[in-house]
């Protein structure tokens, strides 16, 4: 390849990559910068005494020489773009630290040639890398000198040339000036210190027809850089830079300048975090809703002075000490389970729950955060008030509806069982009334015998069915009431069995006497309507009816009879008013004579109840206390 064109593309690819770094932005231009240095002075380090282009008229231009035209070059061009000398710096730097590692590598490398036990396959003679040890070092002094020189002269001119093309110029003549010095010294210096070498370096002739070849050729470039970026050039006609700052930062100077930020950025911090604590204690003490800050410790942090009214707690004494403490007998609560759950599960809570500490009724809002919890109470006592009034209203108004639909059903459960029952035996009245009209002035006296022993049976089934519904009546009003005395019940029921239909059925199992203290009228209708009960629905069968003491003076009545029996459902219903079991029975009833045991029992302060006996009769039983009982009988489990 031709020496000029391989001249020429080296100085175009080294001049390339500023032109690209200089559209990056400042902390991508330095980093790329930084790298692309690098590269050049290990090539010039490295392998710059590797080849040479012949110059016509005798010299030499080495790869060496090309490589640190580009790093100026480049440097300067950075230089102008960035308006510092942080790429000046970085440079000097990279200088200094790559030939010192560059010298120490080429130095290890001569003296392992030198060495009889290296195998060395190509023959590489020693001196190849002797010579650039001393070219790192003196050419590192001289590029450093070199780059201060510039910075000096444009910093020194840009003070009183205003033409920007004038400083243009002077910028590129001083950059070719300065290559040109360049080569003269680095030949001469190296020379000095070692005369053998003066052979592989040339004259200071050749070095400085050679880098000025170098500087005439970068120029072009440079030219071309200084055009485009004109506009930094116009801006570089401000006060100049300090030349110290090249080499590097004073430590001093720049931890001073850090520690004065720092401070203050502290201070300012700290007069932003204290203005705003000031502003968030007063909006906090403000509000009119009691707040409290809770720590992951369970610990008491902070409470507004609404938090210390309402739980009665001074903040100087409860901060930092756990909640628990203060308030034992809320473990367990709705707080309680509230605040964990809040914590655990970093969910919000809402809990209201009755605080006995200040005897009042508070809603807890509690929201969770890194820091633990921070609760919004508020006492709802008075809308908790009116919610259970307005509750207990609503309920009253549903045992009214569920009462009226009750009684409803009662009343036509009334009407229907009256009606039947009223209709029987007043057609048998109407008929034998009317037969007895159709007989008179007749003879035949055993039919109306038969018809009046009729009519007086029906009467008496209509006066018992009134009466019952009398009592019923006077019952639901309180009108009716037992009036005890002592008496022997034995005798008693042994009368009502024999008057009972069912007599020649019923079993008495009782002692020979017992006195109880009981209404003897209303413990005759006591048994004559559990024996009815059971000749209506036990039709064939015994009838057991069983008497024992029960208290002092009192009595316990048992009717067994062996009929198809309750069914479990209808156990707990038997002695309500109007309850029939078997609605389409013969003989249905009214479904007034258990109703009334269940009441003339209750009148007594005691009680009546069917166990269950499916499938073996009924078993009504009947308690009346006797002496020494008051009031309604006692809230007890039924048998069974």
């Amino acid at each position: 390849m031709e020496p000029w064109l391989l001249l020429s593309l080296q100085v175009a690819l080294s001049a390339a990559f500023p032109f690209v770094f200089a559209g990056l932005r400042p902390a991508q231009r330095l980093t790329m910068f930084t790298i692309y240095i690098a590269a050049l002075l290990m090539i010039a380090g490295l392998i710059g005494a590797l080849y040479s282009l012949p110059l016509p008229g005798g010299g030499r231009i080495p790869l060496g020489g090309i490589a640190y035209g580009a790093l100026i070059m480049s440097t300067m061009m950075m230089h102008l773009v960035s308006r510092s000398l942080e790429t000046v710096r970085v440079t000097i730097r990279l200088v200094v630290i790559l030939n010192v590692l560059i010298g120490v590598l080429l130095a290890i490398t001569a003296a392992a040639l030198r060495s009889p036990e290296v195998i060395d396959p190509f023959a590489t003679a020693p001196a190849l890398f002797s010579v650039p040890i001393w070219s790192a070092i003196i050419g590192g002094a001289l590029n450093v000198t070199q780059l201060v020189l510039l910075i000096a002269v444009f910093e020194r001119t840009k003070r009183w040339v205003t033409s920007t093309g004038l400083l243009g110029a002077i910028y590129v003549a001083t950059f070719v000036g300065i290559l040109a010095l360049d080569g003269l010294l680095f030949a001469n210096l190296v020379a000095l210190v070692e005369p053998g070498m003066r052979e592989v370096v040339g004259s200071g002739l050749d070095g400085l027809r050679s880098k000025l070849v170098v500087g005439m050729w970068f120029s072009v470039p440079l030219v071309a850089f200084l055009v485009l970026h004109r506009a930094h050039l116009r801006d570089h006609h401000a006060a100049p830079l300090e030349l110290r700052a090249a080499f590097a930062t004073p430590r001093q100077e720049l931890t001073a300048e850090l520690a004065r930020r720092e401070e203050a950025v502290e201070r300012q911090a700290a007069a932003q975090t204290e203005s705003l604590a000031d502003q968030l204690t007063t909006t906090m003490e403000s509000i009119t809703d009691a707040i409290g800050t809770i720590d992951r410790s369970w610990r008491i942090t902070y409470l507004n002075p609404r938090a210390e009214q309402l739980l009665g707690a001074d903040l100087d004494e409860v901060l930092g000490r756990p909640v628990v403490e203060l308030y034992p007998e809320g473990l367990g609560s709705g707080f309680d389970r509230a605040y964990r759950r809040a914590m655990v599960e970093g969910t919000s809570e809402v809990v209201v729950d009755w605080f006995e500490p200040s005897q009042s009724w508070i809603e807890a809002n509690v929201y969770p955060s890194d820091d633990g919890l921070t609760v919004y109470f508020r006492d709802v006592t008075e809308r908790v008030e009116r919610e259970r009034i307005l509750q207990q209203i609503a309920d009253r108004e549903q045992q009214a509806a569920e009462q009226l639909r009750h009684l409803n059903q009662v009343k036509d459960s009334f009407l229907t069982a009256v009606s039947h029952e009223l209709r029987t035996p007043l057609t048998v009245v109407q008929g034998m009334a009317a037969t007895l009209q159709r007989l008179r002035g007749s003879s035949d006296l055993q039919l109306r015998n038969r018809i009046e022993d009729a009519l007086a049976d029906n009467a008496e089934r209509l006066a018992t069915l009134l009466g019952d519904l009398l009592d019923v009546d006077r019952l639901s009003r309180g009108l009716l009431t037992a009036q005890p005395v002592r008496f022997d019940v034995v005798t008693k029921a042994t009368e009502i069995i024999a008057a009972s239909p069912v007599v020649e059925r019923v079993r008495l199992e009782a002692p020979g006497s017992l006195e109880v203290h009981a209404d003897p009228v209303r413990c005759e209708r006591i048994l004559a309507n559990l024996l009815d009960n059971a000749g209506k629905y036990a039709p064939e069968g015994p009838v057991t009816v069983r008497l024992a003491g029960f208290g002092v003076h009192g009595l316990r009545l048992e009717v067994h009879d062996e009929g198809p029996g309750i069914p479990d459902e209808e156990l707990a219903s038997v002695f309500d008013p109007f309850h029939r079991v078997e609605h389409d029975h013969p003989q249905p009833g009214t479904g007034v004579g258990l109703a009334l045991v269940a009441e003339f029992a209750a009148i007594h302060g005691g009680r009546a109840w069917a166990e269950p006996n499916r499938h073996q009769g009924a078993h009504l039983i009947v308690e009346l206390p006797g002496e020494g009982t008051t009031g309604p009988p006692a809230d007890r489990e039924r048998t069974g």
